[in-house]
């Protein structure tokens, strides 16, 4: 992985231009896991409106370092939740002949091939071992009693570490399961889903029922047998966390609606994860 001492970090990208600064806060995190540090690399340094960049995959080996030395499963909790959110919003190649994610892409001119192919190789590596922590995260989050919110980032990050960005990006965007937005594959319009007051079953509607309360919903038909992989998944890992609503909600997730706009029938999951698929 990049040296914390390579003058590199001072050539790539970050929110607010240089990434030089990086380094220290890495090194302050090594010593000591401090919540004020993290809100400045992670949310300040690394990740800034949904997006990440080429400092980003250069410290992910650091922090799945840190995760691998910690005691506390708090900290190694908190450190694949956060890099299973990079991971959601990394951009694949553009296919230009590389194999270089597009974060790294500027910092080839700057750098050099090897250089960047070396952070690529570094950060999947920290991800492949990142991703084996998962079972002990579910038992962790399940324990400690968090909340549907928190253990849905959880999921998230499980799905995004498995290379599902859609379903990871659903999870993150809709945390707290009291609204989801889909797209109808047939007219592409929007269909709003929100879950009844009065048992939480899912129901779609043409406008956003913030600004249009008047209107009349229109029932989900819910998927008796669920046979998409992703959710089969996401459904076992709801039981082994804990996470209640999401799995109410799945099997209308997995079901079909006619579109309120179109009246074609679609399909309330593709419906969902197409929005996110880059």
């Amino acid at each position: 992985m990049l040296d914390l001492a390579s003058l590199v970090w001072g050539k790539m990208d970050g929110p607010y231009g240089s990434a030089e600064n990086v380094p220290q806060l890495i090194k302050q995190l090594q010593k000591q896991y401090e919540e004020a540090v993290t809100v400045e690399l992670y949310w300040e340094q690394l990740f800034h409106q949904n997006t990440i960049y080429s400092s980003t995959l250069a410290a992910v080996p650091y922090l799945a370092e840190i995760a691998r030395r910690s005691q506390s499963l708090e900290v190694k909790l908190d450190i694949f939740v956060t890099c299973g959110l990079f991971e959601a919003n990394r951009c694949e190649s553009s296919g230009a002949g590389y194999e270089l994610p597009v974060e790294l892409q500027p910092l080839m001119d700057r750098a050099g091939m090897v250089v960047c192919m070396d952070i690529y190789n570094s950060y999947m590596t920290a991800i492949s071992e990142l991703a084996g922590y998962s079972s002990d995260m579910m038992r962790f989050a399940a324990e400690v009693g968090k909340d549907n919110g928190e253990k849905r980032y959880v999921i998230a990050a499980d799905a995004a570490y498995r290379g599902w960005r859609g379903a990871a990006e659903v999870l993150i965007t809709f945390s707290e399961g009291d609204e989801y937005v889909a797209s109808c594959l047939s007219c592409g319009e929007d269909i709003y889903i929100w879950p009844s007051p009065e048992d939480d079953k899912l129901l779609a509607y043409r406008s956003d029922p913030v600004f249009h309360a008047e209107q009349e919903s229109i029932s989900i038909t819910p998927s008796q047998a669920i046979r998409d992989n992703e959710l089969v998944v996401l459904q076992q890992l709801c039981s082994d966390i804990g996470e209640s609503r999401l799995m109410r909600h799945i099997p209308y997730l997995a079901g079909q609606v006619s579109c309120p706009s179109c009246g074609a029938s679609c399909q309330i999951w593709p419906g969902l994860t197409n929005m996110y698929k880059s």
